[in-house]
């Protein structure tokens, strides 16, 4: 299995002050402060991007499995305030601790509405449509308006086989060093996966999904598909991941999984099929998710 980035001994976040200090780069620290009884916890650092962060990113990436310090690109909504959410307190406790390693019952309750329609419950719906109640000739609109697969029994058992950590991808993929200067969030983990964790990251908390949540699912995805985290601010993301080859099944199973995770991708403007026929290409993609 190709290795993706992993420490086994992250180094501490005093280390990390000390290196930034002996290069004179300026760093502000980001601090867990949404529990009033939890002393502040310093869990990353942030550095504001000038000339000095163009040499610093690749050099964190290739001393990555011996320090530990995962860099990610920290793209400010408002440029006005390049320190949100890191400096803001609008994170919450770390929860590292808490990643699962089964995302079954996570996507049972994620896709709920999807593996619960009408046709999933009652297959024979599928064949005789007009019996089909008001409420659920509604809700079946909305699925197939989205191009969504009829959530068959083979679907659904194909989606939940899917997530067996099993690798799809052939090489890990290296994240380019941007071109321009770019805020780094400087973390110390044991792999890119665990950082949404790692500093209580609430950008999904809209859809209650908590930092473990989202970690647990970045780390099955490291290891299946050689995805890995390179941006990540207020409530967006963005994964780098190598070449795949996918079957149209395995497609399916990945889009749905996108879909659960992040319900904007797929909407009025973008449908399933679209969703599914981005992930066939055979080139370096980025993951893009966005949580309203």
């Amino acid at each position: 299995m190709p290795t993706t980035p992993y420490c086994a001994h992250p180094q501490s976040l005093e280390r990390l002050i000390d290196l930034l200090d002996r290069q004179r780069i300026a760093h502000t620290p980001v601090n867990a402060t949404d529990n009033p009884h939890a002393s502040n916890q310093e869990v990353a650092i942030l550095v504001l991007p000038d000339d000095t962060t163009a040499s610093l990113y690749p050099q964190l990436l290739a001393d990555f499995p011996n320090q530990g310090f995962w860099p990610t690109l920290a793209h400010p909504q408002d440029p006005q305030n390049p320190w949100y959410p890191w400096v803001d307190g609008d994170l919450v406790e770390p929860s590292t601790h808490l990643i699962f390693s089964n995302l079954r019952d996570f996507y049972r309750t994620a896709g709920v509405d999807y593996f619960t329609r009408p046709t999933a419950t009652n297959p024979q719906l599928l064949a005789d449509p007009e019996s089909l109640t008001d409420d659920e000739w509604l809700e079946e609109e909305f699925w197939n308006g989205l191009e969504f697969p009829p959530p068959t029994p083979n679907v659904i058992a194909a989606f939940f086989d899917s997530l067996s950590p099993i690798p799809h991808h052939t090489a890990a993929a290296h994240p380019p060093t941007p071109e321009e200067p770019t805020a780094l969030l400087i973390t110390p983990t044991h792999r890119p996966a665990d950082v949404p964790a790692a500093i209580g990251w609430l950008g999904a908390c809209n859809y209650d999904f908590a930092g473990h949540h989202i970690s647990a699912v970045l780390r099955s995805w490291e290891d299946r598909f050689g995805a890995i985290l390179t941006s990540l601010d207020s409530q967006d993301m963005t994964l780098m991941v190598p070449p795949l080859t996918l079957t149209d099944d395995e497609r399916t199973s990945l889009a749905l999984e996108h879909y659960f995770f992040c319900r904007s991708l797929i909407d009025d403007t973008t449908t399933f099929r679209h969703q599914s026929a981005a992930l066939a290409t055979s080139d370096i993609q980025q993951w893009v998710f966005h949580w309203e």
